[in-house]
């Protein structure tokens, strides 16, 4: 009509364009076609005008695309600058590396001098070498028991280092002094786990083994006895004396304990006493 050409028919509301954004997840329009470059630059407009971050985790964007270059794509993750420090026990860097390489001022442990030395382990328990390579102590606590259970087993492997040979020695001949069956298995070896002569063993000793044991540990749960166990009033009054009692008890006790784990492994190899084995050790003082 005259009317609509010569622009005198107006609509009700204002005429808005509107610019809609084309996904494209198959990447069926091509990269230069004019749909894909306006897609992109509406994606852009968007994420500049809300201040909006990409997260790409496949690595999608390549690194010389406008969204790298402007630093919007962020990381899931913030990056973490992990420095670990460089150990060098063997002296293996040169001079004019240490400085700017080797971490100097770890303090390595004792017993094994190419391993850093523990926090937990610093030098206030006796006998202290700095040997925790598995990271068994996690916690003072933890250590504190552990130190319990090492006493234990060492007071107990020393006794077992002493009775083992002793009984291998003199058990036929007590046996024959009191008209009883011996209680050596064959080889003259001591009864053990492995040979199976423990069986040989009358029950009710063994049920007063662990009465006894128990009695010892409710007391030491209960802390109803504290006092050191010095019959014979060997035990040093003065500080330094103790330590110096308690580094040859935890030592001797770490020695015993792999005696008793060698006793075990010969018998059970060569099915022999160790005492036969290694006459040289035992014989010549019996």
């Amino acid at each position: 009509s005259p009317e609509r050409q010569e622009g005198r028919i107006q609509s009700m509301e204002p005429v808005v364009e509107l610019t809609r954004n084309i996904n494209d997840p198959m990447g069926l329009y091509p990269q230069d076609s004019d749909e894909f470059m306006e897609s992109l630059r509406v994606e852009r407009e968007s994420i500049v005008s809300n201040n909006r971050q990409l997260h790409d985790p496949l690595g999608l964007y390549p690194t010389s695309s406008v969204e790298y270059q402007e630093g919007q794509i962020k990381a899931l993750e913030p990056e973490v600058n992990m420095v670990k420090p460089v150990l060098d026990p063997l002296r293996l860097y040169p001079p004019t590396q240490i400085d700017d390489e080797v971490d100097t001022d770890v303090v390595m442990s004792e017993a094994l001098p190419f391993m850093a030395k523990p926090a937990l382990l610093d030098g206030e328990l006796v006998g202290d070498a700095g040997f925790d390579p598995l990271g068994l102590s996690k916690s003072r606590e933890d250590l504190l028991w552990q130190r319990k259970a090492e006493l234990k087993h060492s007071r107990i492997a020393m006794l077992a280092a002493v009775g083992w040979p002793i009984s291998e020695l003199l058990d036929k001949k007590l046996s024959t002094v009191m008209h009883m069956k011996p209680m050596v298995v064959e080889g003259d070896r001591v009864p053990s786990l492995l040979n199976g002569g423990l069986l040989q063993v009358n029950p009710f000793f063994w049920f007063g083994v662990l009465a006894m044991a128990g009695f010892v540990e409710v007391l030491d749960v209960m802390k109803v006895n504290d006092r050191v166990f010095d019959p014979l009033k060997l035990y040093p009054s003065d500080t330094e004396g103790q330590k110096r009692m308690q580094l040859a008890e935890i030592k001797n006790g770490r020695l015993a304990m792999m005696a008793v784990t060698t006793f075990v492994a010969i018998e059970a190899i060569t099915r022999q006493a160790v005492v036969n084995t290694t006459p040289f050790l035992f014989h010549m003082a019996f």
